[in-house]
């Protein structure tokens, strides 16, 4: 008595297990999934596909912000902070710059000094980039001029000597 008690024998139905809850159930399902991968080689597959090409890859200078390609795929315009020391080792200059570069020859074509600060360090000798603004830098779809905002200001300049 005692121990139908600690095991009773159910019958209940709503108990049983499908097939694809056994580890036999799965190793079917894999096995059916494996064949019909065979059977369908191209399956999810183009028949021709596109030729593998080389990307180029070009370094920018001054850790930009923001940087954009000319249309005609020669020059991008970036826009950096640049640090400068003074003769005052507590006080850095920061200067938010435009610039445009052939990057094809890593050759500077123009530059544009927008906004220059001074920042005192901290009494550890850090110092903060003052400018924590959106700053986008864009070429005009025809490639003749270059859209800059920078500290909630918007520049538009000429793209072949940024004036």
């Amino acid at each position: 008595m005692l121990l139908a008690r600690l095991n009773p024998v159910r019958n209940d139905r709503s108990k049983l297990r499908s097939p694809f809850q056994t580890p036999l159930g799965v190793q079917l399902f894999t096995v059916v999934l494996f064949c019909a991968a065979l059977g369908f080689p191209g399956w999810g597959q183009s028949d021709k596909a596109p030729p593998q090409i080389q990307l180029k890859t070009y370094a920018l200078h001054g850790k930009p912000y923001s940087a954009d390609v000319s249309p005609d795929e020669r020059a991008v315009v970036t826009e950096s902070t640049l640090e400068k020391e003074t003769p005052n080792p507590g006080i850095k200059e920061f200067e938010e710059v435009v610039q445009i570069w052939n990057f094809k020859e890593d050759k500077l074509q123009a530059d544009l000094c927008v906004q220059e600060q001074e920042v005192k360090g901290t009494a550890k000798g850090y110092f903060e980039n003052p400018v924590r603004d959106l700053r986008v830098v864009r070429f005009l779809p025809n490639g003749t001029a270059v859209v800059a905002l920078i500290v909630q200001t918007i520049y538009v300049l000429d793209a072949r000597d940024l004036s």
